[in-house]
């Protein structure tokens, strides 16, 4: 077995056993569901607070006439207006992924904003889904957007990779109360490697309860709450390269202290956190 090819082993036996645990809490020992419900859990842990039961909630949509999506997150807050579309594949370490994959997980908006397809549709999952969504679009229209979050286990073939690259942004058609729209859509991809190395990280975050950076601001550029309030809150504009910067220093324990999560129909009683986790930011 090559290096490379080992080093691939090596990743995947490493969050087997995380795998195999959900499988075994929630799945009845179903290791497909395992690796959705633990990707699930890596990749909005990033700021999301959902875990456990909420994820087996998110994830009911799956089966007959899914339009190929096997969870979302509804945003509950007008400050929040993504809808996240979820599709997992697990396979065997190395295992290529081709394009036909990927294509069939990007056609799923369409498939959802398409009221024919949703009436034919026997899944009450993928009706209700639909009815949020032009509710939402309804109401705040292209003002919401649809990010598609597709993970594996597998290897994205070059053909693959660039394919997802090349559609990370793109607009849908859809009718809205009688009124042609064009939805944003962008799409993230994790597969073995890049989970892998967020799974690490936020491994070690868990280990780290400090996370401390500077940020260079011209006068004028933040605003500080007045004393006398609860808690302290700083409004502030960064350069991008800053953040670039802090990001690859910190990479996404930046991201631990964010409470706003998209829970369903879930209230998330984190907002306000009671937390002994730090996060210390500076400006000068």
């Amino acid at each position: 077995m090559t290096s490379r090819r080992q080093a691939t082993r090596d990743r995947y036996d490493h969050i087997l056993p995380f795998i195999e645990e959900a499988a075994q809490e929630y799945y009845g020992g179903n290791v497909d569901r395992g690796f959705r419900h633990w990707a699930f859990a890596t990749i909005f842990a990033r700021g999301h607070d959902v875990q456990g039961n909420d994820i087996v909630e998110c994830t009911a949509i799956d089966g007959s006439d899914d339009f190929e999506i096997d969870g979302y997150f509804i945003p509950q807050s007008d400050d929040d207006l993504v809808v996240h579309l979820f599709q997992s594949k697990h396979r065997l370490p190395a295992t290529s992924i081709g394009p036909a994959d990927l294509a069939a997980f990007l056609n799923a908006p369409n498939r959802i904003l398409n009221p024919t397809e949703v009436a034919a549709s026997k899944n009450e999952e993928t009706k209700a889904l639909h009815d949020q969504i032009v509710s939402l679009l309804s109401t705040h229209g292209v003002q919401c957007t649809i990010n598609l979050v597709w993970a594996t286990s597998g290897r994205l073939t070059p053909t693959t990779r660039t394919h997802a690259e090349e559609r990370s942004t793109f607009t849908v058609a859809a009718t809205i109360q009688g009124n042609p729209i064009e939805v944003p859509v962008t799409l993230e991809y994790w597969d073995l490697e890049k989970l892998y190395e967020l799974h690490s990280t936020l491994q070690e975050s868990d280990e780290v309860s400090t996370c401390d950076f500077t940020f260079q601001l011209p006068e004028g550029s933040y605003h500080q709450a007045v004393a006398g309030v609860d808690y302290r809150t700083l409004s502030m504009t960064v350069p991008a390269s800053q953040i670039i910067e802090v990001f690859a220093r910190h990479r996404y324990k930046i991201f631990r202290l964010n409470p706003r999560g998209p829970l369903g129909n879930k209230v998330n009683r984190a907002i306000k956190p009671q937390s002994t986790e730090r996060m210390s930011v500076s400006v000068r």
